[in-house]
């Protein structure tokens, strides 16, 4: 950095400002390093009290060997590790104790390991901890804290996508080419109208809360991996996406010369 920064004279870093550098990341960093101890003391905690263990015992009974709730504790699950441990670590643990757990609903292998690799990776991002949030924070000059639910507003697509490809394997190019690209078409319409959704906004107008809702149960029924319900979910949301389109057009007004 120091040497492509005198390509460009006025960003060249000489040792006043490697100083200054220095004390400046110094000082971003602390606030990262209190986040990151808490976290670590949780994680070892919940290691030495040889709770982890437990988990799959605790997923397999909270869940009452329903799919859906299984998926969603090992969900949780995976972001409470993320919490003070590196994605690696949270993904070999998850592989541990939560693949045997998802692997008795006969989901595939592959997208079963995907699922939990995402959200590994999603625990960066996701308050109390969101480590990642402290990097963009220190760069941007303003609260991490503050950007938990922004960051998770963004990430919206990160949620939903891993539930959609255990049950549609075609996203992750398994099978036949009409399997694929049905599979592709969909999974984006979930994640737009999960956005939307989360969101609430059509460029400058305001989505109806029941309408809102409404945007989410399509996000969830095209994730249902039967072509009537897919269709009908994306014919539904859409509509709703047009209307507020429409809406939020501004008006032209003829005004007339002179």
């Amino acid at each position: 950095m120091i040497i492509l920064s005198w390509f460009h004279r006025p960003s060249a870093i000489g040792p006043k400002r490697f100083v200054e550098c220095c004390t400046e990341t110094i000082t971003q960093v602390v606030p990262l390093v209190g986040a990151v101890a808490a976290a670590g003391a949780i994680t070892g905690l919940i290691e030495i009290s040889a709770l982890a263990g437990k988990f799959s015992l605790m997923i397999n009974f909270l869940s009452g060997g329903m799919l859906v709730p299984a998926l969603l504790l090992s969900a949780l699950f995976l972001i409470l590790l993320g919490m003070g441990m590196p994605t690696p670590a949270v993904y070999i643990m998850g592989a541990a104790l939560l693949a045997p757990i998802l692997r008795q609903f006969n989901l595939p292998v592959f997208e079963v390991h995907l699922f939990m690799l995402f959200y590994a990776c999603l625990s960066a991002v996701t308050p109390p901890v969101a480590v990642a949030n402290f990097a963009a924070g220190a760069i941007a000059g303003v609260n991490p804290t503050a950007l938990g639910p922004y960051a998770v507003k963004l990430a919206i697509g990160g949620f939903v996508v891993p539930f959609f490809f255990l049950f549609n394997t075609g996203l992750t190019l398994h099978g036949s080419l009409a399997e694929i690209v049905l599979a592709c078409f969909f999974g984006t319409a979930c994640t737009v109208f999960a956005s939307f959704a989360l969101h609430g906004m059509m460029a400058l107008a305001n989505i109806n809360f029941a309408l809102r809702v409404l945007l989410a149960a399509s996000a969830i029924a095209t994730i249902v991996p039967r072509l009537d319900v897919q269709i009908g979910a994306t014919l539904v949301g859409s509509a709703i996406l047009v209307l507020y389109y429409l809406r939020s057009r501004p008006a032209k007004v003829d005004v007339p010369a002179g």
